[in-house]
């Protein structure tokens, strides 16, 4: 397990032990295939089916966390993070012996930092309070609804627990070309929502 997900494991397991106390044709299409695309719309059509998928809309898209008035984003630097947020609660260096990652904790996020070519920009930014919010508006406090709502279908949905409710656990992900956007809900209730560059070591 890299020490992304084990810092992140941590966050959410002390929020799950938290919540948890009210719980006990593959076809190929003809070389005639007509393929039109429209905005975030792609339609494929063939000679024996019609086929629309549903592309997502990248443009509307950002990997920016909005945070009592000033802007977060993946790739910015250490220097650039530390004169929004100040210095961080604690930072722990690892995963090599050259330091060339650091896990910082603020109040309220678990921010990521990769070396590249030399500077500290940012990999990943983990929230977990009510307080920041996606470019669209979406916090802990949004319903899964809320969330479909401002980012269409996502790339992946996993549902585990009993499915009544009850210490149930669903995770909503969306993929994009450059990051990725994670959400995370224990009984309902959103836990922990997570940008992270694709590609880096820390993801």
């Amino acid at each position: 397990m890299n020490k992304k997900k084990t810092s992140l494991l941590l966050i959410a397991t002390t929020t799950f032990m938290i919540l948890a106390s009210a719980c006990g044709n593959n076809q190929e299409l003809s070389e005639q295939t007509d393929i039109s695309l429209s905005d975030a719309d792609v339609q494929v059509s063939g000679a024996a089916q019609d086929v629309a998928i549903k592309a997502p809309d990248i443009q509307a898209v950002d990997d920016k966390i909005i945070y009592e008035g000033v802007t977060l984003s993946l790739d910015m630097t250490l220097d650039e993070v530390t004169s929004i947020l100040g210095e961080p609660i604690s930072v722990y260096h690892g995963i090599d012996e050259n330091e060339n990652y650091a896990d910082n904790r603020y109040d309220d996020f678990l921010i990521g930092f990769e070396k590249v070519d030399g500077t500290f920009k940012v990999a990943y930014i983990s929230v977990d309070t009510e307080i920041p919010s996606t470019s669209k508006g979406i916090t802990l406090k949004s319903a899964v609804d809320d969330i479909k709502k401002a980012y269409g279908e996502p790339t992946e949905e996993i549902i585990s627990g009993d499915g009544n409710g009850v210490c149930d656990t669903d995770e909503i992900i969306y993929t994009y070309e450059d990051f990725t956007l994670y959400f995370s809900y224990f009984n309902g209730q959103m836990s922990l929502m997570d940008v992270s560059k694709n590609g880096s070591a820390l993801e």
